[in-house]
């Protein structure tokens, strides 16, 4: 899937940004009405827990993937690290403060994966990553807007 492009057609992989970004817009009017229920039933710091556990989920995912399908060297392991303790203490820092506002690291987490996998299909040089910011920028300054 990272190796190459997706299986499915292009416009498949772009439906699922667009599913996806829907489901963040979608949810922003209800956020409040969600974050009172999860405050009332769990706690406000179930969210930063959450996010925490989705980091380390994606690193096991990650570290697993680059065993099986990439030839391993330690530099990437400790970046895939570098990266996970940079957001686990980003959630850490906000779930001091505002531990809801940790969930868009998974909401545009997902995005980017997203993003990332669908301009594979043309993009496989440096450039995919640059759009992949532009174009996740620009969804959620939509978002914001919203």
């Amino acid at each position: 899937m990272i190796e190459g492009p997706p299986r499915e057609r292009q416009w498949i992989s772009w439906l699922y940004v667009v599913i996806w970004s829907l489901i963040i817009f979608v949810t922003i009017p209800l956020a409040r009405v969600i974050q009172e229920f999860v405050y009332q039933h769990w706690g406000r710091e179930i969210f930063a827990y959450v996010v925490m556990a989705a980091i380390l989920i994606a690193l096991v995912a990650s570290a697993v993937y680059i065993r099986h399908n990439r030839p391993a060297s330690r530099a990437k392991y400790l970046w895939l690290l570098a990266v996970a303790v940079i957001f686990f203490g980003y959630t850490i820092e906000l779930g001091k403060g505002s531990p809801e506002e940790a969930i868009h690291f998974v909401q545009y987490g997902l995005l980017g994966f997203l993003v990332y996998r669908t301009l594979s299909h043309r993009l496989w040089d440096f450039s995919i990553f640059l759009a992949a910011a532009i174009i996740c920028g620009i969804i959620g300054t939509i978002g914001e807007v919203i």
